[in-house]
């Protein structure tokens, strides 16, 4: 790509899963059951600008939703539905560097840097909201790809993160929303080689 044209991505994804958890406790002493369905929305739009030939510097936000609902069952009570509804939007820079094989397709590495702020809110059967969390976090990710352009303007891409860091401070509101009931900053750095592939498109102009 040269230098002076931009280039636009974006990521539309819907996710639904549905998880069964059951639990016996030893010498059948009593049990503990948990049902889960778990809907999730993400979008994550991009835009970026080659300040050299095949270098790109740009932003991309991010917005997500999850509701999880769930019901756990155990021998001394019968259960109640609850829903857990998530928020989570961020901003963040990333830079990127390509590096051509021909004339269609590409290597190319990228660095970001974001910033994430989470809110969640619990939902009991009977409307009440007995409780909500928020979290920050920021993250600094490194990942690996292949570019192939389908036309001059339009490019597929297929990429993997190499590892990545994470600082999240939680705090965790129960009961009272004057109260902070839990407090807690968590640092993680992680080599995921392979484990995640994201596959994308982009518009250059």
């Amino acid at each position: 790509m040269e230098k002076g044209s931009w280039m636009a991505r974006g990521n539309l994804g819907f996710n639904f899963s549905k998880q069964d958890f059951n639990l016996v406790y030893p010498d059948n002493t009593g049990f503990y059951k948990t049902n889960l369905e778990i809907p999730k929305m993400m979008f994550s739009p991009g835009i970026g600008f080659f300040v050299q030939d095949n270098l790109a510097i740009g932003i991309e936000g991010s917005y997500n939703r999850q509701r999880i609902n769930s019901i756990a069952v155990t021998d001394y009570s019968p259960g109640e539905p609850t829903k857990q509804i998530s928020t989570a939007y961020g901003l963040g820079i990333f830079v990127r560097k390509l590096i051509p094989i021909d004339n269609q397709f590409s290597f190319f590495t990228e660095l970001q840097l974001g910033r994430y702020w989470y809110e969640s809110e619990y939902i009991l059967s009977d409307g009440s909201r007995p409780g909500y969390g928020k979290a920050k976090n920021t993250t600094i990710q490194a990942g690996l790809g292949i570019q192939y352009l389908v036309s001059k303007r339009i490019s597929l891409e297929g990429k993997s993160g190499i590892f990545g860091y994470s600082n999240i401070k939680i705090e965790e509101f129960v009961e009272n929303p004057n109260v902070m009931m839990q407090n807690a900053d968590s640092r993680d750095f992680s080599f995921n080689a392979g484990e995640i592939f994201n596959l994308a498109m982009n518009f250059f102009f």
